[in-house]
């Protein structure tokens, strides 16, 4: 199996990391959006309970 070069090893790093950060991004993004959905639900059931009473 051939070395790598140092420019090769540099970018598949750099690839690693971006792929890294991008996947960080995207499960932030989901579990605040998760989160969200909960809290308005919430706030929904509590107001069709009070216009029950």
């Amino acid at each position: 199996m051939n070395k790598l070069s140092k420019n090769q090893s540099g970018l598949i790093i750099e690839s690693l990391l971006v792929v890294i950060i991008i996947a960080m991004i995207a499960f932030v993004g989901w579990y605040v959006y998760n989160a969200n959905k909960h809290v308005k639900n919430n706030i929904v059931d509590n107001r069709t309970a009070n216009h029950k009473n």
